[in-house]
Formats: structure tokens, sequence, C-alpha cells
């Protein structure tokens, strides 16, 4: 059990120099220190919301703890829910806390402070509120501590979440350089993109686009192009119905532009920090599969073409690196379907399928997103219509369906794994990745076809989250913190010196495969280099 310090804080939004401190030792000592006591602290401290304090330690030009136990990442963990389950709720450190607190009326006090809704406390209610929050977390600690024993997940979360967390609190704190003379550039491309899709589906639908989103959307499908996506129902998989259908639908592609470049438009207008860095938020825990998400801007999910604004730090140059077919690696290693696993050895699946249904390699994009949908609980029937872009019982949608059943009636296994894990969840309750990050149900009776989805996707996708945090640490050991900018979801962005670009990214591709291999010998995952972004030359304005 990890017995650090605890310390609460009521932050400074608005500079005010009311940014206040209280460390709790583990013999119950209070000490209430400044913003600078603080940054020179050199033991590990447990606290909530550890981004408000990293961003206090920021503002305030100080440098890092050496660790901050981020308790939110473990309630997260702990949880074992999706957002759309009720996760959100008990993922909140601060509903966490209140059962803790000395009366209702105290954490009423002490929530209103720290949200910024009350009056701030001077004096000795202000040092009996950091107190009070102090002994809150403590005993909310030694509880989550007694539950990530109990249900296994202590040693995985000492050994991978917290070391993660550091490194990315690290990043939070210097932030990430980008280029306001190419992130205007971006921005432009990416609302004239916003514009010509809206005009496309307006002129489909003889209606404004203005508030359409993937939520309402399907109420206007019959009347275009997509009629045959109106048969799905669950709203939550349109976005992937949607990139499934687009190669056939040109309603379907105009729709997945809008929503893109939206999204795009959003996340570029954030980077407005005069001193041409950003400090986006990093959640360790993001998802319930432990996916590292980047939030306050999203730019893990900026596309490719709008990514050019991101650069290097000076004496440096970018370095992406990517584990190629990285989900369906991990299911060649969970399966035991000998056929599969000599198939992701020997050659690239999404190029094979997209031979098998269209009799080329041109349509890979979209046979990476129906081999993925296949591999996570889609029936062949409903992948043959959304790529046919036809109903059951045309030529069309009959050949691709036969087709789609030639392919993957090669690999028995993957079936039979799927089934596996189905049911699993329905005996059990949870299922799990290779080492804890559980994902239970919320309900009883017989599964549903979400449940049975996520089954599947908890183990796949928890499982290459570890991998990948294990990769993660391992280049930061190799090449130091500074060198890790940005997770990708299945690639990083690393920085090197100019003159060791093509050394060390050599070594970090040696890494990440290594990473992979340790946990499954058998499969030869393939790791990438490219580039992370179009070139900023292609979207910049021609000079006069």
């Amino acid at each position: 059990m990890h017995n650090a310090p605890i310390l609460s804080f009521f932050s400074d939004p608005f500079s005010l120099g009311r940014s206040a401190f209280c460390l709790k030792r583990r013999h119950g000592d209070y000490q209430h220190l400044s913003l600078r006591e603080v940054g020179n602290l050199r033991e590990p401290v447990v606290v909530s919301e550890a981004f408000v304090l990293v961003g206090e330690l920021r503002a305030g030009g100080r440098t890092l703890v050496p660790k901050i136990l981020d308790i939110d990442d473990a309630l997260r963990l702990l949880s074992g829910r999706a957002k759309d389950d009720g996760g959100e709720k008990l993922w909140s450190s601060k509903r966490a806390l209140e059962p803790h607190f000395s009366s209702p009326a105290e954490f009423k006090r002490w929530s209103e402070v720290y949200e910024g809704r009350g009056s701030f406390p001077l004096g000795e209610e202000r040092l009996r509120l950091l107190e009070s929050a102090a002994d809150a977390l403590e005993k909310l600690w030694r509880d989550v501590q007694d539950r990530l024993q109990l249900q296994g997940e202590y040693e995985r979360f000492e050994q991978i979440e917290w070391p993660t967390q550091q490194l990315l609190h690290y990043r939070q704190l210097r932030g990430l350089p980008f280029s306001a003379e190419a992130r205007n550039a971006c921005l432009e491309a990416a609302r004239n993109e916003k514009y010509t899709a809206y005009r496309a589906i307006s002129e489909a639908l003889g209606v404004s686009a203005s508030g359409l989103n993937y939520r309402n959307v399907g109420q206007y499908l019959s009347k275009t192009d997509a009629s045959h996506l109106s048969v799905f129902s669950d709203n939550a998989a349109l976005p992937d119905y949607m990139k499934l259908a687009r190669s056939t639908s040109d309603f379907a592609a105009s729709f997945v532009s809008y929503m893109e470049a939206s999204r795009d438009v959003r996340t570029l207008s954030q980077l407005e920090d005069q001193f041409g860095r950003v400090f986006p938020r990093f959640h360790v825990v993001g998802t319930v599969t432990g996916r590292i998400l980047v939030s306050d801007p999203h730019l893990q999910q900026l596309k490719r073409r709008h990514r050019s604004c991101l650069v290097a730090d000076e004496g440096k140059v970018l370095s992406y690196i990517d584990y190629a077919q990285f989900e369906p690696g991990i299911i060649a290693a969970l399966a035991n379907d000998d056929e599969f696993l000599a198939a992701y050895n020997g050659g690239d699946l999404y190029s094979n399928l997209s031979i098998a249904i269209f009799g080329d390699a041109d349509h890979r994009k979209e046979c990476k997103q129906a081999f993925l949908a296949f591999c996570y609980g889609m029936s062949r029937p409903n992948i043959a219509r959304l790529l046919s872009g036809t109903r059951p019982g045309t030529a069309r949608y009959n050949a691709t369906l036969q087709n789609l059943d030639l392919f993957f009636g090669r690999y028995p296994g993957l079936d039979a794994f799927k089934v596996r894990l189905v049911q699993k969840l329905a005996a059990e309750g949870f299922v799990a990745s290779v080492w804890g990050n559980r994902r239970y149900r919320t309900a009883v009776g017989p599964l549903v076809a979400k449940e049975r989805r996520w089954a599947i996707s908890q183990v796949i996708q928890g499982t290459a989250s570890l991998i990948f945090k294990e990769a993660l640490l391992e280049l930061a050991a190799e090449f130091g913190s500074d060198a890790v900018l940005l997770p990708m979801h299945d690639a990083v962005l690393l920085q090197f010196p100019v003159a060791q670009k093509g050394d060390d990214t050599r070594r970090a591709s040696e890494i990440m495969q290594a990473c992979f291999e340790r946990r499954f010998p058998q499969v030869s995952v393939r790791v990438t280099s490219g580039e992370f972004a179009e070139k900023v030359a292609d979207m910049l304005p021609a000079e006069n």
C-alpha cells in the first residue's frame, strides 16, 4: 500500500493570488504550503484532479512534483463502466469524496470554493476546509487502494498507470509547440471542408444542415442515397456505419466530412496561446478500455491533413511511429486460430479483404473498418449492406456477402473467440484485458447486442492500451520524457534531435515492437514510421 502524503488545494483560475495548498503526512501532521513550496516538494503526493494542480504549477512557473498519484484514474479503472453505462458518476472524485467529509455542510462549502461558485474563504475557514478535504481524500485513498487490491488491479495501476500519469503530467506542464501560421492555414482548410460538406448535405435533404449530428440525422436518411442505413437503430454506432458506407454513398461521405471538419474547426480554434504552445489535458484512463485520451483541445482527433500546425521544439524534428494493424495483432494472439495467425504474420489483412471483396486493394480504408466491425461483433449481412450500398437481394449485395463469407470462413477461430468472450460476460458479469481493466455489466438477464459487442472490444482494446502504455514508458526511459509529445491511440508522436532522427526512429520502432512481442512472441507485429501530417506548404496561401 502506498502511504504518500495527501495534497488538497484550492486553485487560482483567475490569477488573484488565491491558490492554497495543504499537505497531510502519514502521521497526521498538516502543512499549509504556497505554490512555490509545492513546486519544491521532492516526494510523491496523492491528489484528485491532478490536471488542475499541474496547470497551477505551470501558470506559476514551477517545476513538477516528482510523482503525482491521481486518484481519478484509479476511480475510472475501478468503475469498469463506460460513460453511457453510468460510469461518469463513479469516476467523479468530488462525488466519491462527499461521504468522507465530516458533514454534508462541510462538503458543500468546500465544493463551492473548489468549483469557484462561492466566496473564497480566508483565515481559519480556509485552513479548516483544506484540512477537511485532506482528511476526506486520505480516507478515499485508503478505500481505493483496498478496492484495487481486492479487484486485482493494484499491481497494474502502480506499475503502468501511475508512471504513465507522470509522463503525461510532464507533457501537460511543458505543452506542445505549434505554428500559428500553419494553424491558420489548417483552420481555413477545415472551415472550407465544413462549408463544402454543409452545402452537399443541405442540397441532398432540401433543408439546412445546421444542428444535424449523428444522433438526429437518422430520420433523414430515407431521403438520401444512404437510405439503406435507416435500418440501423443504434445511433451510438452510426458514425462507424457512415464511415463504412461512404464509398458507396455521397451523402454518407459528405456527412462524415461535415462532422470531422466541424470537430477539427473546434480543436484548431483552441490553439491560441500567445507563446505558440498548447497545454492539453491528458486522461491516462480516458476510456473504459484504458485508452489515453487528450482533451482541451482534442488533438488526437485531428485529421492528418490538419495536423501540420503541431511542430517540434527548436533543434528537434518530429517522428511518428505507429503500430500497424494493432488490434488484429491482439486478436491473432488471443483467438487460437493458426490460419489467422499465419495470415496476420504473412501479409496485410485489410488489403487482402479489399482484394477479396472488390478485386483490388484500392478500398483498404473501408475494409479496415469492415474488418474491425466484424471482429467487434457486426454480422456479415450488415457489413455487406454497408459495403455494397444496397439492400439484401440485389446482385451487388449477394456478391459482397458471398465474398465476406469466403474470406472470414477461412478463420473459424475468430467466431469461436468472440463466442467465448460473450459467454464469459454472461456467466461472470465482466470481461477484462490480459492484465486487469475489467468492464462490468449493469443489467441482468440475457445479453443485449451492445453488451455482446463490448465483451469483445474490452478485451482487445484493453489489451492494446496496456501494451501501448508499456511502450510509452520504455520510450521515455530510452529517450527522456521530453521526447514524447502526443499519444495517438495506436501511434505516438515523438521529437528527436535533427541529427539523430534516423537512428532514434529505428530504435523507437524496435522498442515498440519488443513491447508487443514480449506479451505475444508468436505474433510478428509491424511497426511503421511515417509522416504525422500533410506538408504545411500545401495549405499555406501562395505568396503574392
